[in-house]
């Protein structure tokens, strides 16, 4: 792993021109660290919450931009972290103004993953249907753990650690599939969802769908949490279908 990270770095260096020290990785892991504390927040202390700053649906669509601007902080580290600053301040001002929504009776379901692509429909069918979703791909996958920094510390080999642990999560489904079922059963457990929808990518390059059946049943067997599997492809194509199957899905837990 850290020679994979050597070779990326000097690829990199050799395309931007930039010279990649100690010094500036660790600048980056510190800014990470921080933008990390406020995701989880966001995902934690607000998610878990029976009192939302917003509907669940915008909630949602919060978290999905949060997905997808987290793998490169919008291309700039330092306004990411204050933004990412103000976004959870005016959360929590919110919430203590008592400007937004009771959840407490709303199902909290876990949608994912969803950073190869997903339907946001999705969010809003299952808020119609009287439910709030949580979208945490990176948390799940072990990407929002910190990454240790010191003066004395090796920021490239605290990387390819780093790294490592995440691949152990499972996020290379095709090689370790337990490791990623693991996951999932002990995220939904932790943090206690009232079901999960897995988000099936048709023509996924990274084989994800070679562990749905196994994630559904283990999750139905051994938490007894109601589980589905919705199909994408493109957004807007499948709306039909999706309803069909969230349907049913959403019944059976409002019920």
């Amino acid at each position: 792993m850290r020679d994979n990270v050597d070779k990326a770095i000097i690829e990199l260096e050799k395309v931007t021109g930039n010279i990649v020290t100690d010094n500036s990785l660790k600048k980056v892991f510190r800014i990470g660290n921080q933008v990390k504390r406020y995701y989880k927040t966001i995902l934690h202390e607000i998610g878990s919450s029976d009192f939302y700053p917003c509907n669940p649906a915008t909630f949602a669509e919060i978290l999905g931009l949060l997905t997808i601007s987290f793998q490169d902080y919008n291309s700039n580290a330092q306004r990411y972290l204050e933004n990412m600053s103000q976004l959870v301040k005016e959360m929590r001002e919110r919430v203590k103004k008592g400007i937004g929504m009771d959840v407490s009776n709303t199902p909290r379901l876990l949608v994912s993953p969803i950073f190869n692509g997903w339907e946001p429909e999705t969010h809003e069918i299952i808020h119609k249907f009287g439910g709030r979703v949580i979208y945490a791909d990176w948390d799940i996958l072990g990407l929002l753990e910190e990454i240790p920094v010191s003066k004395d510390s090796d920021p490239i080999m605290d990387y390819a650690h780093f790294l490592l642990n995440a691949s152990n999560k499972g996020i290379h489904c095709l090689k370790n599939c337990d490791a990623l079922v693991n996951s999932y059963l002990e995220y939904t457990k932790k943090w206690g969802f009232n079901g999960v929808v897995f988000n099936q990518l048709l023509d996924c390059h990274t084989n994800y769908s070679n562990c749905y059946e196994l994630l559904k049943n283990k999750i139905r067997n051994e938490l007894r949490k109601p589980t589905v599997i919705v199909r994408f492809k493109k957004i807007g194509e499948n709306i039909k279908d999706l309803k069909m199957k969230l349907t049913p899905f959403m019944n059976l837990l409002t019920q």
